[in-house]
């Protein structure tokens, strides 16, 4: 899962993404009006502004109805984890998977070996 702070820069994303590309032309020229000119007087420019910058994508793009902003973001949190990092989730994920479903299990593992290995993984 995203981080809390990315979620919400996620969420403002997509509602500049829908008034750029809504139906209603007055709240598209506005959005547009907003990212293109109204970057540091309007409230959607500067959300448009600084998730570019957090980002590191052009906000013209925002322009665009084919933008991805989720792309945009989980490229971003990933480059942020280590490999290590993400080797340690995926056995965190398997482990639990076991836990959760010990019919799923090979039968090395017992409940108790299992909430070992889950502890061990958490807290280093």
């Amino acid at each position: 899962m995203l981080p809390v702070f990315d979620v919400l820069c996620k969420r403002v994303l997509s509602f500049i993404s829908k008034c750029v590309n809504c139906d209603c032309d007055l709240v598209s020229f506005c959005a547009r009006h907003a990212i293109l000119y109204g970057c540091v007087s309007s409230p959607v420019g500067r959300s448009a502004v600084y998730c570019g910058l957090r980002y590191m994508f052009d906000i013209g793009c925002l322009l665009s109805p084919k933008f991805n902003h989720s792309n945009v973001e989980w490229n971003y949190y990933l480059s942020t984890i280590s490999s290590e990092q993400l080797a340690k989730v995926d056995i965190l994920k398997d482990m639990l998977l076991f836990r959760d479903n010990p019919s799923r299990c090979i039968g090395l593992f017992v409940n108790d070996k299992i909430s070992t290995a889950i502890n061990c993984i958490c807290t280093e």
